[in-house]
């Protein structure tokens, strides 16, 4: 890991705040898959949340944006964490290779930039304790948070498969 990475991480400093725009460029937009036996995208880039259902991985999906609020609030996360030097093929000091583990993809764009990191993640019990795992895993949980709460996403049915 980079050590500019590292304090940036640490400090909760991330990008240089006279370097980073204070609210999202007109082009930030957020693409999450995430999941164990079915997945879930969360796709602002096409303003929409899909859910794999069934046995067949049949796709619900619906109409999905952050808030103005919200979506500051998420550029802020991807700032403080300096998201476009996380490497493409994420694997912190101290994982382990435990199943189920849940699999997050997770593409930005932001100021013409962009930027996708894939990641296995067994949770924060049996994860990579490391800083920039730990700051990474809050930022996901915070987005699939914010998504979860809206009411188009809530009336999704639930998937029928479970991790075990």
């Amino acid at each position: 890991m980079k050590p500019l990475l590292l304090i940036a991480l640490l400090g909760g400093l991330g990008q240089d705040p006279v370097t980073a725009p204070a609210r999202p460029p007109k082009d930030f937009a957020v693409r999450l898959s995430f999941g164990c036996a079915t997945m879930d995208v969360i796709d602002t880039f096409k303003h929409q949340y899909i859910r794999e259902v069934g046995p067949q991985y049949w796709g619900a999906s619906t109409w999905f944006s952050f808030s103005r609020k919200e979506k500051q609030e998420v550029y802020q996360l991807f700032v403080q964490i300096d998201f476009f030097e996380i490497p493409t093929d994420f694997r912190p000091a101290g994982a382990q290779g435990v199943e189920p583990s849940s699999r997050y993809e997770l593409k930005v764009r932001s100021g013409g930039r962009q930027h996708q990191i894939t990641w296995s993640d067994p949770g924060e019990e049996l994860g990579s304790q490391a800083p920039e795992a730990v700051a990474l895993r809050r930022l996901i949980y915070r987005v699939v948070r914010i998504a979860h709460r809206n009411a188009l996403v809530e009336r999704l049915p639930q998937s029928t498969l479970l991790c075990m």
